[in-house]
Parts: C-alpha cells; sequence; structure tokens
C-alpha cells in the first residue's frame, strides 16, 4: 500500500472541513476512521493512502484529482482551482446513475439557452 505525507493535503483537507463546516470528528466518522487519524493526517504526522485520500475527496466534494495531485506533491491545474462550485456540481453529477445523466444534461441545456442573451432578427424593409 502507497501512503503520502504531504502537508498541503492537510491545509486542503482542513480548509475544505472549515467551508463545510464540518468537524474532524465528523469526517472520520464518515469514512470510518478514528478522529484521531484524521488530526494526523492533517498535521502531516501521519500520511493516508490512496483510498483514504479518494474517500476525503468525495466526503469533501474535493475532484479526486486535485487530491491526488497535491498529495503527489504536483499542482493541481488553475482549472480545477478556479471554480469550486462547478467542481463540485462535476463530482455530484459524476455520482448519478447513468440513467439519470440524460434528464441532467436536458436541464443544464435549458438553463444555457434561458441565460443566452436573445438576439432578434429585424427584417428590413426594401
Amino acid at each position: 500500500m502507497i501512503t503520502f505525507f504531504c502537508m498541503n493535503i492537510g491545509k486542503l483537507i482542513k480548509d475544505n472541513l472549515d467551508k463545510k463546516n464540518m468537524s474532524q470528528a465528523d469526517l472520520a466518522h464518515k469514512i470510518s476512521v478514528t478522529p484521531a487519524q484524521i488530526s494526523r493526517i492533517i498535521s502531516g504526522e501521519r500520511g493516508a493512502s490512496i483510498e483514504t485520500l479518494v474517500l476525503i475527496a468525495d466526503v469533501l466534494g474535493i475532484s479526486r484529482d486535485t487530491m491526488l495531485k497535491i498529495a503527489s506533491g504536483m499542482s493541481p491545474s488553475k482549472e480545477s482551482l478556479s471554480d469550486e462550485w462547478v467542481e463540485e456540481m462535476s463530482h455530484k453529477i459524476s455520482l448519478l446513475p447513468p440513467s439519470s445523466r440524460g434528464v441532467i444534461s436536458k436541464l443544464l441545456d435549458a438553463l444555457l439557452e434561458e441565460s443566452q442573451p436573445q438576439t432578434k432578427t429585424i427584417k428590413s424593409k426594401a
């Protein structure tokens, strides 16, 4: 099993816990580890397995890609950090069963169409 030790992971987890008004104990409970384990991961005292990082990412709404890039010492792409709401919605959509995705796609298309400025065609009187 590969274990990642990275201080940036602790900051990422802590920041996202704060944003979600979630405690370390809440996170620990949701991923079936002890609060002490979460505390040690955040402090950098203990590493985390890929499986644990993925579970944490899923609970906190962080993209798995971003979590694993930071854990491996890479910088996440600017696109992945540019809009947390888009990242969270993308994650939620990925959790939907394939049968529901068509409905979501149509809903998004309708919302996009509604938000586009209406252009009027003016016919000239010739």
